[in-house]
């Protein structure tokens, strides 16, 4: 519920910076680390063999998707593995968009623990 309620707040605070501009859409993707690189290296190279010469950059989504289990909050400050992929909100934007304005999804989930 906290960070549902810091989400909210910081959203409902940048509500005007989060809305794309007529007739533009913004573009989230997830949800594990190489994926995501994997997307923006694919959509640059396309770009390329299209004769575009857009810098990297311009390939970059609105924001980035990824898990973390609500208890221990697993996959934001470490690497973690859910089976799907590493999940890890800080090398999304420290280590695959550095230096640059990216949104975060969290997608928070209760793992059922076997007594």
């Amino acid at each position: 519920i906290i960070v549902y309620s810091i989400l909210y707040a910081l959203a409902t605070r940048y509500r005007m910076n989060c809305l794309p501009g007529k007739g533009k859409t913004f573009l989230t993707i997830g949800q594990d680390l190489f994926s995501i690189d994997e997307y923006v290296t694919s959509q640059f190279n396309y770009s390329l063999h299209e004769g575009r010469t857009k810098p990297m950059s311009e390939f970059i989504p609105s924001a980035a998707m990824f898990y973390t289990d609500l208890e221990s909050l697993d996959g934001l400050t470490t690497p973690t593995d859910y089976g799907s992929g590493i999940e890890y909100a800080d090398g999304i934007v420290n280590s695959l968009f550095p230096d640059t304005n990216i949104g975060l999804q969290v997608c928070g989930m209760c793992r059922v623990r076997e007594k």
